[in-house]
């Protein structure tokens, strides 16, 4: 019987014995695991990529151009007879709802240039034979009763239009409303613009190894207490 009691109190010896190293490994691996997440956090901080901001970089495409005409009088009854008119346009094709279209002009002169639905040009047509023209401060589109979707007037310039509706469109140049007077142009162009988006990146350090390594040690520290207590009892 002190035999069997000798071996049971020797066995459980040995596995409280066992417990403790074990405690005492993992404690240490706590403490050294967290000593280097700390040293790292100095050495080599646990770094984030962050999006700083986005930005849309527009792409122009071309759709059709005019170079080098003039604009002088009204259009003549047959295309025979003369090459130069009050206005010229460019069809703009099938244009989708949400696109940008930009209308780029170049004359010696002040020009109206405007951007018509396929409606708003026949509307313009129309009038073309009999409107008025610009008097002082008047607004010349407003009195002749021309409708359009974007409208710009000087001797250069960039006309922008978002779209609003798929559909055909019309670019439209004209010296109508400043006397008819002779105009040379150099550049009448009709572009689509493409906004592709645009996001920048960066990195940024944290703390994330310095509180990793906190919380390691101090579990270390932990295991290590509590072996020191159960060595007291």
């Amino acid at each position: 019987m002190v035999k069997v009691k000798g071996k049971l109190n020797a066995l459980l010896f040995g596995a409280v014995v066992k417990k403790k190293a074990l405690a005492l490994i993992i404690g240490t691996i706590l403490l050294i695991e967290g000593l280097l997440f700390v040293s790292f956090n100095f050495i080599s901080p646990h770094t984030v990529v962050i999006t700083v901001y986005s930005q849309e970089k527009p792409n122009f495409y071309t759709l059709a151009s005019m170079d080098s005409f003039h604009l002088n009088g009204y259009p003549p009854e047959t295309l025979e007879q003369s090459a130069d008119y009050i206005y010229r346009s460019i069809p703009i094709v099938n244009i989708s709802k949400g696109q940008t279209l930009m209308v780029s002009w170049y004359a010696d002169l002040f020009l109206d240039v405007f951007i018509f639905s396929a409606d708003q040009f026949v509307n313009f047509q129309s009038i073309l034979p009999h409107m008025q023209a610009r008097e002082g401060n008047q607004t010349w589109e407003k009195t002749n009763g021309i409708t359009y979707e974007a409208m710009g007037n000087n001797k250069h310039g960039n006309l922008l239009y978002n779209v609003t509706k798929t559909g055909n469109y019309v670019a439209v140049i004209t010296n109508a409303g400043w006397g008819a007077a002779y105009a040379s142009v150099t550049e009448f162009q009709v572009e689509v613009v493409a906004y592709r988006q645009k996001t920048n990146y960066t990195t940024q350090t944290d703390s994330l190894y310095l509180y990793l390594g906190t919380v390691s040690m101090i579990t270390g520290i932990i295991v290590f207490v509590a072996i020191l207590r159960h060595r007291k009892t």
